[in-house]
C-alpha cells in the first residue's frame, strides 16, 4: 500500500497513481481528469470540474454562514418575481421549474457542513433575477456571505451583522441582481425586515421586486418594459373593473352603458339594469351596476336597490347611481 501523505487519492484505492493531467490530483478522485485544477472547483456541485464543465450558461448562487445556531434562507426571484411569491426560489420549500436546489437544500445549521445553501439556473432565461437571504433562526445575530457564478466568472457579497427580532419580523438581506444576459452583478446590500403573518407567509415592504412583477401581459425581462396586449385576454383588471375593447384598459364598470341582461359589456361582476333612484323600472338609461355589498350598502353617490325591480330577472342587490348615470 501506499501511505496516505503520498497517496494523490488517499481515499480511493488506486495502486498505479495515475494522474492523466499532473495536477497532483490521482485519477479516481480527479473532477476533471484531462485538465489540471489542483483546486478541484466546481461552481455547480455537479461533480465535473469547473475547468472542464461545459455548461456555460448556468449560473450558481451559493450562500453559507459560519455560526452554528443560525438558519438562513437563500432566495431567487425571476424578473416576475416578488419576494415570497410563486416565482421565489428558495431553499425554504419553493422550488419553480425554472431553478434547481443544490445538495443542501434547506440547511439548519445544526452541524458544521449543513451551513450552505445553494441555487442553480442551468439554462435561464435572459433577464435580471434578483438575489436575497432570509435570516430565519431568532437565536442571536450572525452574518453570511453570498457568492455567485456565472460563466466562470463569480463576485462575493458580505451581509455584515444580521438580527431577526421574532419569526414573524426578521431580517432580511437584499444581495445583489444578476443580469443573466451578460453576468453583470448590480450590487444591492440593503438591510430590510420581512413582515410576517406566520413563519412562511411574509412580505418585504421595502424590497425591490422584479422588472416584470407589474405587468399585466407579457414583458421585456431585461427593461422591465410591459408589451402591449394583443386583446382584453391578455389584461386581468380588478373587481369593479372591465377590459375595454378600444383602448385594451380597464375602465370602472360603474356606470357603463349597456343593452339589457344578456350584454356582457358588464363583465362578471356587475349588471345591467335601469337606473331608477326610486327602486323601480320604467326611467333612466340602462347601465352597470355592481352588487350592493353584506350589509346592502354603496359608495356615495349610490343607492341599493333590488335588481328585480330594475328590469333584471335575478333576486340581488345592486348599486344603482343616484343621478342615473349622467
Amino acid at each position: 500500500g501506499i501511505l496516505d501523505i503520498n497517496d494523490n487519492c488517499p481515499s480511493i484505492s488506486n495502486q498505479s497513481q495515475n494522474d492523466s493531467d499532473m495536477d497532483g490530483r490521482g485519477n479516481p478522485c480527479d473532477n476533471c481528469q484531462n485538465a489540471a485544477n489542483y483546486n478541484q472547483l466546481d461552481a455547480d456541485f455537479d461533480g465535473l470540474g469547473d475547468v472542464c464543465d461545459q455548461s456555460n450558461d448556468q449560473v450558481v448562487v451559493e450562500l453559507t454562514w459560519m455560526d452554528q445556531n443560525t438558519d438562513f434562507d437563500l432566495h431567487l426571484i425571476n424578473p416576475k418575481g416578488r419576494f415570497f411569491g410563486p416565482n421565489d426560489c428558495n431553499t425554504a420549500g419553493n422550488r419553480p421549474s425554472w431553478c434547481d436546489l443544490g445538495p443542501s437544500q434547506n440547511a439548519q445549521g445544526d452541524n458544521p457542513t449543513d451551513m450552505r445553501e445553494t441555487i442553480v439556473l442551468t439554462a435561464p432565461e435572459n433577464g435580471l433575477y434578483h438575489i436575497g437571504v432570509d435570516l430565519y433562526s431568532t437565536r442571536g445575530s450572525s452574518n453570511a456571505q453570498v457568492k455567485i457564478y456565472c460563466r466562470n466568472q463569480s463576485q462575493t457579497f458580505y451581509s455584515g451583522n444580521m438580527r431577526s427580532d421574532s419569526r414573524l419580523q426578521r431580517a432580511f438581506w437584499e444581495v445583489a441582481k444578476i443580469n443573466t444576459a451578460t453576468c453583470e452583478i448590480l450590487s444591492l446590500q440593503n438591510q430590510n425586515t420581512l413582515n410576517c403573518s406566520d413563519s412562511r407567509v411574509c412580505q418585504c415592504p421595502t424590497c425591490d421586486q422584479g422588472v416584470c412583477a407589474t405587468c399585466a401581459s407579457q414583458c421585456d425581462f431585461l427593461t422591465g418594459a410591459c408589451d402591449m396586449p394583443m386583446s382584453c385576454q391578455d389584461i386581468v383588471c380588478n373587481a369593479t373593473q372591465v377590459c375595454d375593447t378600444q383602448s385594451l384598459s380597464c375602465v370602472d364598470v360603474h356606470c357603463l352603458s349597456c343593452n339589457g341582461s344578456n350584454d356582457t359589456v358588464c363583465g362578471p361582476n356587475a349588471y345591467c339594469v335601469r337606473q331608477s333612484p326610486f327602486g323601480v323600472g320604467g326611467f333612466g338609461p340602462t347601465a352597470c351596476s355592481l352588487p350592493c355589498d353584506g350589509n346592502r350598502n354603496c359608495p356615495n353617490g349610490q343607492s341599493c336597490r333590488n335588481a328585480s325591480n330594475l328590469g333584471l330577472n335575478v333576486d340581488v342587490w345592486v348599486c344603482v347611481d343616484d343621478q342615473l348615470c349622467r
